[in-house]
């Protein structure tokens, strides 16, 4: 069963993976970018995006996200 309200992201490689860094360090970045105070879906995405060190790099990044409330 689903919660009541939750948002789920999904992203490709491109947002976490960084030469020189393991894929742990990303997955952290990421997971601390999308804690806390709560703001709308489209600001959180952007928030994860701009949080990639050195910009978007080499690899190409797609991220979708979904949020519900009931």
């Amino acid at each position: 069963p689903l919660p009541e309200t939750g948002t789920i992201v999904a992203f490709t490689d491109g947002l976490i993976e960084r030469s020189g860094e393991s894929i742990d360090e990303g997955l952290e970045r990421a997971r601390t970018e999308a804690a806390g105070d709560e703001v709308e879906l489209p600001e959180l995405l952007d928030r994860l995006v701009a949080a990639v060190p050195g910009g978007r790099g080499e690899d190409d990044i797609a991220i979708v996200g979904v949020r519900w409330r009931t």
